[in-house]
């Protein structure tokens, strides 16, 4: 589809996706309604009933129209799915149904900006955003050092680690995000040392050290602004790691 049809698309999406919530909230469900429905679609989610879920949680939006969570958590369904412009449409929704939802901005920059469209810029200011909203976000530099190492500035990732760090020094995520800084930015013997230390541990639920890492390269690999060629010399090395 040539870019100015997928532009019109994309403006013709959101401009019904706007009128539905508007007529929602003239005619919706009865809000009492509301609780019970994002519980049946969370299940429904929690249960791999994408279908099921969408269904409830357009329900859900439809009795409260102003949940951001129910638009956040509707995109997540549609992100599974791939249907990314539906998501994206839901992540915006979520910003404008609730403007001091931190984890709205945090999702779009991240699953949107970042993943789908390279928007380091954008990205980066969602985060931003959310930082204000929530100082003490989860995890907040483990986004940021992130988005540095896939746009580029591994030594901006260092220290967005660090401060994770300083924060929670047992935090394997970030331990991970130094250890791929530290080894693009050629301090490949102090970035080997934490991976050495982090191979056997769960960083992820069922994902060792050694499979974050390489998952980790895959993305960068497949979407990041620049190749590491460290990438290639160090992927032999992590394997071998996981066969001792």
């Amino acid at each position: 589809m040539p870019r100015t049809q997928a532009s019109q698309l994309l403006r013709a999406l959101a401009l019904a996706a706007c009128a539905c919530l508007v007529l929602a909230r003239t005619a919706p469900l009865a809000a009492a309604d509301f609780p019970q429905l994002l519980t049946q679609a969370r299940a429904a989610r929690q249960a791999h009933d994408p279908a099921k879920a969408i269904e409830l949680y357009s329900a859900a939006i439809e009795a409260n129209p102003w949940s951001g969570e129910a638009w956040l958590e509707r995109g997540y369904v549609y992100w599974g799915r791939e249907q990314r412009t539906l998501a994206r449409l839901d992540f915006n929704q979520a910003v404008l149904a609730d403007p001091t939802f931190a984890q709205a901005y945090v999702t779009r920059g991240d699953l949107d900006a970042r993943m789908s469209r390279r928007d380091w810029k954008g990205c980066e200011h969602d985060y931003a955003t959310a930082l204000k909203l929530q100082p003490d976000f989860p995890f907040y530099f483990a986004y940021t050092a992130e988005l540095y190492l896939y746009n580029g500035q591994p030594a901006r990732a260092i220290a967005e680690a660090r401060k994770g760090l300083a924060k929670d020094p047992t935090a394997l995520i970030y331990k991970m995000n130094l250890a791929h800084g530290l080894l693009f930015t050629g301090q490949v013997e102090a970035a080997r040392k934490l991976y050495t230390e982090m191979a056997p541990l769960e960083v992820e639920p069922g994902m060792n050290g050694v499979a974050f890492a390489l998952h980790d390269f895959d993305g960068l690999r497949r979407i990041g602004e620049v190749v590491y060629p460290q990438i290639a010399e160090t992927e032999p090395w992590l394997k071998g790691l996981a066969t001792r």
